[in-house]
């Protein structure tokens, strides 16, 4: 049930874009790919989770941040510097090892996979959302003063100083003593040890241990909150380019060589309409991951004109014209967009892009078919020629699967 409640949300709410799992013990965060390499991902994302999440998380939960990490003008140096020591071939692409609060749940160093079915690996490869899991409690990181254990007694050692912990600090009360037991079935046999909620499964003790874990991963939480994309209507202009008060609808007949215009029936008052519209994403992160548009269920960000259809006639631009990805305000450290990114408008296609992969190209189509330029960046402008019949007003519409959506009325001038 959980599993299936999981999977509808997520194929109900399309715009999620931040995704966390808390698990209970280990003191570090996972991030995807588990079931594949690394390769499979744009190096723009990985940028976006190791150099902005990672480090973030690094310095909240008071962990070593990687040089490279702090450095990312320098990644060429950093990468040489992993080639040549022959570490392995994933750290040497992207240019730093993986710390160990946080971490690719890909086993790099066999080159095999974590699991299968990682939930993970499921929201951001087939959602798009930037997806990660957190093991919260590590008493080495959260008690202060607690040993840290090596060896292959170290799980037994640390069992035994929790014990003691919580017997000090908690008068013995999450540990049950054993008792004989008889089963009517199976026979004798003891009942007792460690209340499940607690160390049995290794959430954080009560009090300042539990505290503790709770301050520093809230403002991570919040952190991430603070890089959510959102697109606005900065700007919505409609000026009359034209007008008649009483407009009338017009055949062209071709007789011969000669083409003759017929006057035909009164349509009334009538305004040709120029509008120009500027949409900005004002958030730090993209309206996407890097391929987020291209996954199934997902889509390009569009801005809409809205009013009367039988009383508007479309002369320039569709009712509604699809605008691509927004990139975000934030430039991602350690990430360059290739130039097939850069010319393309969306952000596709840049870094570790697989082999066969299709790249996207956004043009903007006139009513004669030619193409503007692309447009890059955060913003947009878009432009509409209208006839519009008497005063109807007019709305204009943003819309972003997971930036928002927007409605501005325009007022023709």
């Amino acid at each position: 049930p959980e599993g299936h409640a999981l999977a509808e949300f997520f194929t109900n709410h399309r715009n999620i874009l931040m995704a966390q799992n808390f698990h209970t013990s280990g003191g570090f965060t996972y991030r995807p790919p588990g079931t594949s390499s690394e390769k499979t991902m744009h190096a723009k994302d990985v940028a976006v989770y190791d150099l902005v999440m990672g480090k973030k998380y690094l310095e909240i939960i008071g962990l070593e941040v990687p040089e490279a990490w702090q450095k990312p003008d320098s990644l060429s140096k950093f990468k040489a510097e992993l080639k040549k020591a022959n570490k392995n071939q994933y750290a040497a692409d992207r240019g730093w090892e993986m710390p160990d609060g946080w971490i690719s749940s890909y086993n790099e160093e066999r080159d095999r996979r974590y699991g299968y079915g990682m939930v993970i690996d499921w929201m951001y490869q087939q959602y798009g959302s930037f997806s990660t899991t957190t093991e919260l409690w590590d008493p080495v990181k959260n008690i202060e003063g607690f040993p840290k254990f090596e060896g292959s007694d170290a799980r037994t050692k640390r069992s035994r100083e929790l014990l003691k912990y919580q017997d000090e600090n908690y008068d013995g009360k999450y540990f049950i003593q054993w008792k004989s037991f008889k089963h009517p079935d199976l026979g004798d046999g003891e009942v007792g040890g460690w209340i499940p909620k607690y160390s049995g499964s290794g959430n954080a003790f009560p009090g300042k241990p539990l505290l503790d874990v709770c301050e520093k991963h809230w403002q991570f939480e919040l952190f991430r909150a603070t890089l959510l994309p959102e697109v606005v209507i900065t700007d919505a202009e409609a000026k009359v380019l034209y007008s008649s008060n009483n407009a009338s609808k017009a055949t062209a007949v071709k007789d011969g060589d000669q083409i003759n215009i017929k006057k035909g029936k009164s349509k009334g008052k009538y305004k040709i309409v120029e509008i120009n519209v500027t949409i900005e994403n004002q958030g730090k992160l993209a309206t996407h991951v890097a391929r987020g548009a291209n996954l199934s269920g997902n889509r390009q960000d569009a801005v809409w004109i809205i009013g009367d259809p039988s009383k508007i006639t479309f002369l320039q631009g569709s009712a509604f014209q699809k605008i691509g990805v927004l990139e975000g305000q934030m430039k991602i450290p350690g990430y360059k967009a290739s130039a097939s990114a850069r010319t393309g408008g969306q952000g596709f296609g840049g870094g570790n892009m697989p082999p066969g992969y299709p790249q996207q190209r956004m043009r903007q189509q006139s009513s004669q078919g030619s193409a503007s330029p692309p447009q890059t960046g955060p913003k947009r402008t878009v432009k509409w020629l209208v006839a519009v019949e008497d005063n109807t007003p007019l709305k204009v519409v943003v819309t972003s699967q997971k930036g928002g959506t927007k409605v501005k009325d325009l007022s023709i001038k």
